[in-house]
């Protein structure tokens, strides 16, 4: 798309889902063509709460309590998305409430981490974490964070989109980094 975009044979072309590296250098490359705007998504991790040790709440939420969406959102991802607060509804869409999510409270985390048995960390599981390629910059942050702050160990994978979707369908992990878009902008597309 890059390529075809520079040899004038698209008006337009989206960089959303490009690696960070790479959309910086787009961005320089293009900065005059550059426009940025809002969008109605949202990016998160899901837990497969069937499957030990996600199935306990404690663990969920020591985890959504330890990643620090400011840091994620104005450092690892460049300042490109807004820190995720208001729930899984995004800005800007009714439904939204701003502060409804899990704030960041790394001693509390660490607390409800060893009410669940796992005190720093101490035999939790090594869990895997997949994310696609666009991704990898969300899903390193969030594994470093989740392990610096619970001594916990996060294997985190990023694969070419199709091979993403595979995985997803045929060997899904405990962990899966994903993004969702409304398809029409009403809370009931997420």
């Amino acid at each position: 798309r890059i390529r075809r975009y520079e040899a004038d044979q698209l008006d337009v072309i989206g960089i959303t889902f490009l690696p960070l590296e790479q959309r910086e250098e787009v961005r320089r490359r293009h900065a005059d063509d550059y426009t940025s705007a809002a969008g109605l998504k949202t990016g998160f991790v899901a837990f497969d709460v069937n499957r030990p040790p996600f199935d306990d709440a404690r663990v969920r939420r020591a985890f959504v309590m330890t990643t620090d969406r400011e840091a994620l959102a104005n450092g690892a991802l460049g300042g490109y998305v807004g820190p995720a607060t208001g729930g899984f509804v995004p800005p800007g869409m009714p439904g939204h409430w701003a502060g409804i999510g899990l704030a960041f409270d790394a001693e509390a985390a660490r607390r409800l981490l060893a009410e669940a048995g796992y005190p720093k960390g101490a035999g939790f599981p090594p869990v895997g974490l997949l994310t696609c390629l666009a991704a990898e910059a969300r899903a390193a942050c969030v594994a470093a964070q989740w392990e610096d702050t619970l001594g916990v160990e996060v294997r985190w994978e990023a694969l070419p989109w199709a091979e993403y979707l595979g995985r997803l369908s045929q060997d899904p992990p405990t962990l899966v980094d994903y993004t969702w878009a409304a398809d029409y902008p009403d809370p009931d597309s997420f």
